[in-house]
């Protein structure tokens, strides 16, 4: 009479026949008592951004045996977990090797774990345009220190701690370029002073759109509306053109003012003429026309001028919006993950990230480079092309996957859990004490509850 075991992906089958002859089949080899399936179909949902529960949902439906959500997670926190840590910190200590020699110049930026201003965790992440890499991420946590009592104040510890690890690395930085955080700038100010401290172009020309076009929306000054593109640009020219002179910067940039008024000569100082050829079909804004004063003071006011030049004429933060998008498929903000899985699942971002940096533009079968047209959402009526890259590549996959079975071969389920690990940072919600279940229930009071009728 046969028997039939199941555990996990495993299917197990034993029988005895009349003689006392025993065999046993097995859908799947087993590793230290751990069925193989098990921890490949893990590793291939947690490594390359899955969802653990639509695909145990797929799976189900199509009656393919599959383990438990609760199994899967046992897997994720005493194998996957670990195996990302030493696989990153193999990548990362191959990519500060290649640093060392030289000063560095590096971009760093934030990312906030949720929409709006309720955020729990944020990562912080540098990033080296000279191999074109994420050199490193930091995790904050609300709450997690006396320096990070709200939100506000993760993004400027994320930077000092992804300063201070690059130090113990002996990585000289020389230049960084962030937005304009004004704790930050504080901060390089006063306690990296040797430190050239940039603010990212995107950022501030970002702004500047932004507040022109808050000012065409109001009476008299529709006018407005034709220069918010060419402001934006005309401060990409500003920057790259300087090349670190905040001086000719600052007076290149407040020649639009004179530009949008069709005047191109005379700027004075170190910018005293307009480089561009002749412009037809412009409308202009004459001097004096209330629209024209708008857009002058907007453009000149002192605190946009003495921000200019910090502007990045090199690196920028666009590389980091890049990455943040690839985080975004791995840790959606619309899901809550515990400080451990956060910090994995950034670290496989990163993985993902600096593997597919370097893809080149595809090619059609007659050797042209292939585009992709697009139609910017905030840019209505514009449309772009881009380049089309070549597929994304998953080799780090693999090397997570051979690591994670030879650590599943090595050890157990209860050896990973007992192993020392650096404690989780407290729940926000410790802060304040939690009545018990019960008497959440007995207070619980609906409006829409009916009372039930009485009987006479």
């Amino acid at each position: 009479q046969p028997s039939l075991t199941v555990k996990g992906t495993l299917v197990k089958v034993e029988t005895i026949c009349k003689d006392k002859h025993y065999h046993t089949w097995s859908s799947q080899p087993v590793i230290k008592g751990k069925a193989a399936g098990s921890l490949l179909l893990s590793s291939a949902i947690f490594f390359p951004e899955a969802s653990p529960t639509a695909t145990s949902r797929v799976l189900q439906l199509m009656n393919v045996q599959v383990m438990t959500l609760r199994m899967y997670f046992n897997y994720q926190s005493a194998f996957l977990t670990p195996t990302v840590e030493k696989v990153w910190t193999k990548h990362q200590d191959e990519l500060l090797e290649q640093l060392k020699d030289s000063p560095v110049d590096l971009s760093g930026d934030g990312r906030c774990d949720s929409p709006g201003f309720s955020a729990k965790y944020l990562t912080y992440s540098v990033y080296a345009p000279q191999i074109n890499k994420i050199l490193h991420c930091e995790q904050i946590q609300v709450g997690e220190c006396e320096e990070v009592r709200a939100s506000v104040q993760m993004e400027k510890q994320g930077l000092i701690r992804c300063l201070e690890f690059l130090k113990t690395k002996d990585i000289k930085v020389r230049s960084l370029t962030t937005d304009r955080h004004r704790s930050i700038a504080k901060h390089m100010r006063e306690v990296e002073p040797e430190v050239l401290h940039y603010f990212d172009v995107w950022h501030v020309s970002k702004s500047i759109k932004k507040t022109i076009t808050a000012a065409s929306k109001a009476p008299g000054f529709s006018a407005l509306h034709d220069w918010v593109q060419a402001a934006a640009n005309h401060m990409h020219w500003c920057a790259a053109a300087s090349r670190g002179n905040g001086d000719l910067l600052v007076e290149a940039w407040a020649s639009i003012a004179r530009h949008v008024a069709d005047i191109h000569n005379g700027h004075g100082g170190l910018y005293t003429t307009c480089l561009h050829g002749p412009l037809d079909n412009v409308e202009w804004l004459p001097p004096g026309m209330p629209a024209h004063d708008k857009f002058a003071a907007i453009v000149t006011s002192k605190r946009l001028l003495k921000d200019l030049r910090q502007l990045s004429p090199d690196t920028q933060t666009f590389s980091l919006e890049s990455f943040h998008n690839v985080l975004n498929g791995f840790a959606p903000k619309s899901t809550a993950f515990s400080s451990e899985g956060m910090l994995a699942r950034t670290r496989l971002a990163a993985l993902h990230f600096n593997e597919n940096a370097e893809r080149q533009q595809a090619m059609t079968k007659d050797g042209e480079h292939q585009w992709k047209v697009k139609s910017p959402k905030a840019r209505k009526g514009h449309h772009v092309v881009c380049p089309v890259k070549t597929e994304i590549t998953y080799g780090y996959v693999q090397e997570l996957m051979a690591v994670a079975v030879g650590m599943c071969g090595s050890s157990t389920f209860l050896k990973k859990f007992q192993a020392t690990r650096t404690p989780p940072k407290p729940n926000m919600s410790d802060q304040s004490e939690r009545p018990s279940k019960k008497e959440l229930i007995d207070s619980r009071v609906s409006r829409f509850a009916k009372a039930k009728p009485q009987i006479v």
